[in-house]
């Protein structure tokens, strides 16, 4: 049954004529942020042979809430892409969460192990080797920090605007193994997708994430990989029209598939400032957005600021 859906999938992008790409909108600025070192003194320790990466890939929960205390001060709005500013002295900004799986690679490594729905009905975070009174936390995680942000500058929200989340088919989605090769999948993809379902109302936007990601997929295993994204994925978060490319291309064969499987907008990735250890340190166009200085956090981080900015 898997091969025959594979085939009609395959056939279908070769019945439509190609579109252009969707681009991103000249005026709106985009930011992206992978999951923050919720642990820093873990994540960052010269002991943990990830710290390098996360040092360069991620920021702390403390820089994450001065980058948006920064946008605020510089009059940035989130928007969604598709909407007008109302407010011509704000600028609109559209800011996209990736890698939001925590896998075994992922905890005790300075990351939580999942989000939660807590007590009160808000998102949180929980991490299981923390003291009883440490392992539910709402000040860790990009995701609960911004509703902590918006709730106390409403005006930082246009029409209750939101981030896109941007998922692929690893496993570990919201830190739930959500494979259908593990025991607990079912489970897991109930807690998962409540999870969705919870941001979804909260205003957060799903998009799938470039399934070439780190290696060439030929034709049939792109067509196989968007058939696990229509029936396993996207059951998780629902379905979406925003497909994130992070290669040079796309050929014509993968975006007519893409385009006949709903993605009428396909989103260049070049076009995001990624906000990150190294690119607050390296990145002179997040310079021109951000306050990098005042939001680098300088006390728990090896690589001193100014030493990588003078010797670029």
């Amino acid at each position: 049954m898997k091969k025959i859906l594979i085939i009609i999938l395959m056939i279908s992008a070769l019945l439509i004529v190609p579109k252009k790409y969707v681009f991103a909108n000249d005026s709106i600025t985009y930011l992206s942020f992978n999951k923050l070192l919720a642990y820093p003194q873990i994540a960052l320790d010269a002991k943990n042979k990830n710290s390098e990466d996360n040092d360069e890939n991620h920021l702390t929960p403390d820089e994450f809430v001065k980058t948006l205390e920064s946008l605020y001060q510089k009059n940035y709005v989130l928007v969604n892409d598709d909407n007008k500013l109302k407010d011509l002295n704000k600028k609109p900004l559209v800011i996209f969460f990736h890698n939001l799986n925590y896998t075994s690679s992922t905890k005790s490594n300075g990351f939580i192990d999942k989000l939660i729905i807590d007590k009160s009905g808000n998102i949180a975070t929980y991490t299981s080797k923390r003291s009883i009174n440490e392992r539910i936390r709402t000040d860790n995680e990009c995701i609960p920090l911004l509703e902590e942000f918006i709730f106390t500058h409403p005006l930082f929200s246009q029409d209750g605007a939101r981030a896109t989340i941007v998922l692929n088919n690893s496993d570990g989605i919201f830190g739930y193994k959500t494979a259908k090769t593990n025991a607990t999948s079912k489970y897991d993809i109930k807690n998962a997708i409540a999870i969705a379902n919870k941001l979804k109302k909260l205003g957060y936007k799903f998009a799938c994430e470039d399934f070439e990601i780190n290696q060439n997929l030929n034709e049939l295993n792109f067509t196989s990989e968007l058939n696990t994204w229509n029936n396993h994925t996207s059951k998780i978060c629902g379905e979406t029209n925003l497909y994130i490319n992070n290669n040079e291309k796309i050929d014509d064969f993968k975006l007519n598939l893409l385009k006949n499987n709903g993605f009428t907008k396909i989103f260049d990735n070049k076009s995001t400032n990624n906000v990150s250890g190294k690119t607050l340190r390296e990145d002179m166009t997040l310079h021109n957005i951000l306050d990098c200085e005042n939001i680098y956090n300088h006390e728990i981080r090896k690589k001193l600021y100014y030493t990588v900015i003078k010797n670029r």
